[in-house]
């Protein structure tokens, strides 16, 4: 491969983000890309220095995104630790557990969206309500009850509200990305867990069942 071209997990690294928002950049035609005939994404090395040069404030939250995406081990281990009193999570198979897994991972681009691209908070805030009801849905259609759905999402909804804050607290944002990014990280999991219930309680409606916790 040409040495002045990056695939798009080099360039996000370069930049010092998540590939999610270097996507979106590019989707947005503010970073240029080639495509491959496979489909896939490359950069070139100017056009990286350039937009660097021209967005130095915004890629300074290289750390914040870098601290949320960190938190998947973490959420694996509560995972772990959650199943000895949630019996149910015992026996989910391989295919539920990746769906959950998918579903935690776009929850988690979505967070980092937050504040990657704080000026569409309405788009974000119907992504995080959309997760919330596959999150809901599919806790139903295992019969999982509602408020064991609910402990569940709290619990790994706690690392990445710590991580951002963790980040607050030791000046590694400026005041306005702070201003921007906390309050739509914190509404975005409000919607996702309001929806999450709401998903849960209107299946249970449909099929007019009773809610047992």
């Amino acid at each position: 491969m040409n040495e002045d071209l990056l695939t798009i997990s080099e360039a996000a690294d370069a930049l010092g983000v998540s590939e999610p928002a270097l996507r979106t950049w590019t989707d947005e035609g503010q970073i240029k890309a080639f495509v491959t005939p496979g489909g896939h994404r490359r950069y070139l090395k100017s056009e990286l220095k350039k937009f660097i040069g021209l967005n130095q404030k915004r890629l300074g939250i290289k750390s914040l995104t870098e601290k949320l995406e960190s938190t998947a081990a973490l959420h694996r281990e509560i995972g772990a630790t959650m199943a000895a009193t949630d019996p149910w999570r015992e026996h989910l198979d391989e295919t539920t557990q990746l769906r959950f897994g998918d579903l935690g991972r776009r929850l988690l681009g979505l967070l980092t969206q937050c504040v990657t691209k704080p000026s569409r908070p309405e788009e974000t805030i119907d992504a995080a309500r959309e997760i919330g009801r596959s999150y809901g849905e599919l806790t139903k259609h295992l019969e999982i009850p509602v408020g064991a759905s609910v402990r569940a999402f709290i619990q790994h909804r706690q690392p990445m509200l710590t991580a951002t804050f963790d980040m607050m607290k030791r000046g590694e944002v400026t005041e306005r990305q702070i201003a921007e990014a906390i309050p739509l990280v914190d509404r975005a999991m409000d919607e996702a867990l309001i929806s999450l219930v709401e998903a849960h309680e209107r299946t249970t409606l449909i099929t007019g069942e009773e809610t047992h916790d």
